[in-house]
């Protein structure tokens, strides 16, 4: 894939073989790094972000130019400073994913989906958005429209899901209760069962 970096798209993605080995791939136009697990086979990638070192600073030198084509310094840049939160929620992402990697026992659905609904640090690093702005002057918010946690082979397969009902007047997505998705041929389990009636999940229907 390095010798053909020219020929696929930019995007982060992740690569899992067939005896599940997993590794996150950041690539811009005609470059390409990857990030390996470091808790227990767990990556994770998100968008408008590359941790690799070089990349990384490539991304920034390419931001700061066409700040100073527009006129306008470091400081002034809008895009900069977006590009740069998104670092920062991709290091937090990484910093989240390995600590449910590590938990005793492994991962579960609800660590992994608390992951997306982060909302413990600041913006720009939380990883959960609720109508941020990274400049008075930005038109649209940063808002977290969806999210999903998914189990998605063997006996248990399921998700968890939301996503925010009123576009026209959000709201944190965090205030939406999740919908528990069960995958096909799954029977309810009495833990899962315990959590709709503990009222932190509804069965979708």
């Amino acid at each position: 894939m390095d010798e053909r970096r020219d020929f696929w798209d930019a995007g982060n993605q992740i690569w899992i073989d067939r005896q599940m080995n997993a590794v996150a791939v950041e690539k811009a136009n005609v470059r390409a790094a990857y990030q390996f697990p470091q808790k227990n086979g767990a990556v994770c990638v998100t968008a408008g972000s590359y941790l690799d070192p070089e990349l990384n600073a490539f991304k920034r030198s390419r931001f700061i130019e066409a700040a100073h084509r527009c006129g306008k310094t470091e400081a002034e840049s809008v895009d900069l400073k977006f590009s740069d939160g998104c670092d920062e929620r991709h290091a937090r992402l990484w910093e989240l994913t390995n600590a449910e990697a590590a938990r005793p026992g492994g991962a579960t659905l609800w660590g992994v989906f608390e992951i997306v609904a982060d909302t413990a640090v600041p913006y720009p690093a939380r990883i959960c958005l609720a109508g941020e702005k990274d400049d008075p002057s930005q038109l649209n918010a940063n808002w977290t429209l969806t999210q999903q946690a998914s189990v998605v082979s063997g006996a248990r397969r399921r998700s968890l899901y939301r996503s925010i009902q009123d576009l026209k007047n959000p709201r944190s997505i965090i205030h939406e209760t999740p919908r528990l998705v069960l995958g096909e041929g799954v029977q309810m389990q009495p833990k899962w069962q315990d959590d709709i009636n503990a009222g932190k999940c509804v069965l979708a229907g």
